[in-house]
């Protein structure tokens, strides 16, 4: 059951990212079990790990009051922890740093991701707003600078997405690795 549901998931967004136009996209099973194991661990070790940075260096910005750099990291951490979570479970990587796309195409593997970014009430969708049009704008000296309680209000939410990431990555990793022990 778990199994057709993450073959559903895969199915679904790649119908998604099909539509997109990008480029195109590989049929689902085109890497043998074990490639695919090996390319999942790489790739969430690499962007995590660019994800952690990217935390890292927004954590210094914001309390030496750069908030357009803070916002920058920001924006790069959400973007790796999808990208990592994308790579993980489909093997595809969106060149786009759109993070409202990112965020649909993470949801199909689990719809409770929607609520990491909550757009209940009209700060919260302002928040993604100002995060989003900061890294549009940047580096223009015109760039709406997002108040600092708006970046740390954001940055609690990237906590929560972290757990998140972490969480089904892991699990895809389990179970590409039991699948490859019974092709064994």
């Amino acid at each position: 059951h778990l199994m057709s549901e993450k073959k559903n998931s895969y199915t679904s967004t790649l119908e998604h990212l099909s539509k997109d136009q990008r480029q195109p996209l590989k049929a689902p099973g085109s890497l043998l079990p074990s490639m695919h194991l090996e390319k999942a661990r790489q790739e969430f070790t690499y962007w995590f790990g660019q994800a952690e940075q990217s935390f890292a260096f927004f954590q210094v910005a914001l309390p030496q009051k750069y908030y357009r750099e803070a916002a920058l990291w920001l924006h790069q951490t959400i973007e790796s922890y999808y990208t990592a979570l994308l790579l993980v479970c489909t093997d595809y990587r969106l060149e786009a740093n759109d993070l409202e796309e990112l965020e649909a195409l993470a949801t199909q593997f689990d719809p409770a991701l929607k609520t990491v970014f909550p757009t209940r009430m009209e700060k919260e969708v302002h928040h993604f707003a100002l995060l989003k049009r900061a890294c549009r704008e940047a580096p223009s000296a015109e760039a709406e600078i997002i108040p600092p309680e708006a970046l740390y209000a954001l940055s609690q939410r990237v906590l929560l997405l972290r757990v998140f990431t972490q969480k089904h990555c892991q699990e895809e990793i389990q179970r590409l690795t039991e699948a490859t022990s019974r092709a064994l």
